[in-house]
């Protein structure tokens, strides 16, 4: 499985966490990752394009549905500013999620 081959074992045997170079350079160039961030039938990138509910409540969702979490509210002004300037653009919503699943908090808890 390609996750163990990244990511191997997560600790030195001492039970410290113990990083290696590969877990970021797969994350940050990874196909596979990206792709599971593009947008198919029903995915989370469709029901985000798809929806009719205010940027606020699909950026909630984006949070809820990659972190188990709501944004905090600099987050969500953020995100939403993204994803308002160009509300159609399959390739931000694909972006924002990709951000999400590269950042650390997902890494350590998920």
């Amino acid at each position: 499985m390609w996750i163990q081959h990244y990511f191997g074992e997560p600790t030195n045997g001492l039970g410290d966490f113990q990083g290696s170079l590969s877990e970021p350079l797969f994350l940050n160039n990874s196909g596979e990752l990206r792709f599971l961030a593009q947008r198919r039938k029903g995915n989370l990138a469709d029901v985000l394009l798809t929806s009719t509910q205010p940027w606020e409540q699909r950026v909630d969702r984006l949070f809820l549905s990659v972190l188990n979490r709501p944004p905090r509210s600099e987050e969500s002004k953020r995100f939403v500013a993204y994803l308002r300037a160009e509300p159609k653009s399959e390739k931000r919503i694909e972006e924002a999620i990709w951000v999400l699943l590269n950042c650390s908090e997902f890494r350590f808890n998920h």
